[in-house]
């Protein structure tokens, strides 16, 4: 089995040298590795084919866009399967040995990856489990984003049946995402499940999948909501292989604030909400769900993400959407400011 690694890296030398060994020691060797690169120094990439000589690099130049980027890569790649991969990640070493062999046993998927990891407060997570019924009513209510399991009985007695009316309404949901769009992972049971949205940033996606699901060009130089757009195409749900994970080192280089990438990432959201009309999802969900935001952001009296959610409620209401429009003038890397 040919897979192909496509890297999409900006300024972040210590990153690449620290994936590129990492995929050195990997236990299955890759086909090529595509570095797509759009840094400010070019210079390192002489130092990067010293530090490894015997790994399959290829090296394209690019302009700065994440997006951009990786539809190079997957367009050069020469294997039918491609390895999605961050720049800024770390594998255990039979990581790809773990994904070739689900592959090789479940012929009919198309998307693989292990769990994704990021340190929060310490610790590496995979789940941002719900704090407490509360939180669940309010994300239920405003069909905000919940990914995390339900396994738990967090409801006062009084109120358990509105729990279990919960629980089985995201049961059928299936790992999908809520009427207002946002993605939705509350079954993790298992050696894998299936999810219709995940991270793609160590995922082994079949390459006609990629070409038939293009990254959008239409999104910022970061790319904030680019695994969405995609995975919404995709002809099958992505399989999550809980027996492996990767651990996201979140670079700082290259990193949008929290306001600005909280703010591109809901406009994408809606962005991609009208851009496919069979998404499950719709505006008015959306809008309804920001609206749970701002009052969320009112009481925790957060001005800066108070801010960025009625600008982008605002824009979407007044069809002004800066992707949106950028998509029907056919431009590329919009950058919308707050």
């Amino acid at each position: 089995m040919k897979v192909s690694a496509v890297i999409p890296t900006r300024n972040r030398e210590h990153s690449v040298m620290r994936l590129c060994k990492n995929l050195q020691e990997q236990t299955v060797a890759l086909s090529e590795i595509i570095i797509v690169d759009s840094s400010d120094d070019k210079e390192y990439k002489d130092r990067l084919i010293e530090s490894f000589p015997d790994l399959p690099l290829v090296w394209i130049d690019s302009s700065p866009s994440v997006c951009i980027q990786r539809n190079k890569g997957i367009a050069k790649a020469t294997s039918s399967w491609i390895f999605l991969c961050d720049d800024d990640i770390e594998m255990p070493v039979d990581y790809m040995e773990k994904l070739t062999e689900f592959t090789h046993k479940n012929p009919d998927s198309g998307a693989v990856s292990g769990l994704w990891l990021n340190l929060e407060r310490g610790q590496w997570q995979d789940q941002y489990k719900v704090k407490s019924f509360k939180d669940l009513s309010w994300r239920f209510i405003f069909q905000l984003s919940v990914w995390g399991d339900l396994d738990s009985d967090k409801s006062p007695t009084l109120f358990r049946p509105f729990f279990v009316m919960m629980r089985k309404w995201y049961a059928q949901r299936a790992n999908s995402n809520s009427l207002a769009g946002w993605p939705l992972i509350t079954n993790w049971e298992g050696e894998f499940f299936k999810t219709r949205f995940y991270s793609l940033g160590a995922s082994l996606v079949k390459k006609e999948w990629l070409l038939q699901s293009p990254y959008d060009e239409v999104l910022d130089a970061s790319g904030l909501g680019d695994n969405y757009g995609v995975a919404i195409r995709f002809p099958k749900s992505i399989h999550i292989l809980t027996t492996t994970h990767i651990h996201h080192h979140k670079a700082a280089e290259n990193r949008l604030a929290g306001k600005t990438a909280y703010y591109r990432r809901v406009l994408a959201l809606h962005y991609f909400i009208k851009l496919n009309k069979n998404s499950n999802a719709s505006t008015l969900w959306l809008i309804w769900s920001l609206i749970g935001n701002a009052l969320y952001y009112l009481g925790k009296r957060d001005k800066a993400l108070l801010t960025a959610t009625v600008k982008a409620l605002t824009l979407m209401i007044t069809e002004k959407n800066p992707y949106w429009i950028g998509h029907q003038k056919d431009e590329h890397v919009i950058q919308p400011v707050c």
